[in-house]
């Protein structure tokens, strides 16, 4: 699930328990605890003004590591087509 459709969820479960999320802080605590462990962890040691701030920084971290593995699988495409030899055709 992209980072995106977790704050689509995760703000349409809010409306059912509006005591979990009442205020900014437990907002925060909420949304990080619902994230995958590897963000969560990126993210837990760093202080945000308010809970939009945490949620756009996975967002920024996702977008970045999509455009870094599209990058590696054009560059990868490049040397494997670059590899093959010449068929030799003779006389």
């Amino acid at each position: 699930m992209y980072i995106s459709e977790y704050q689509d969820k995760f703000l349409q479960l809010s409306r059912y328990c509006p005591e979990e999320v009442n205020t900014d802080p437990k907002k925060q605590h909420r949304f990080l605890k619902g994230l995958v462990d590897p963000l969560r962890y990126q993210l837990m040691n760093h202080t945000f003004p308010n809970c939009q701030h945490l949620i756009d920084r996975p967002i920024v971290t996702e977008n970045t590591r999509r455009e870094m593995e599209e990058k590696k699988r054009k560059q990868k495409a490049q040397h494997s087509s670059s590899n093959t030899r010449p068929q030799f055709s003779g006389p």
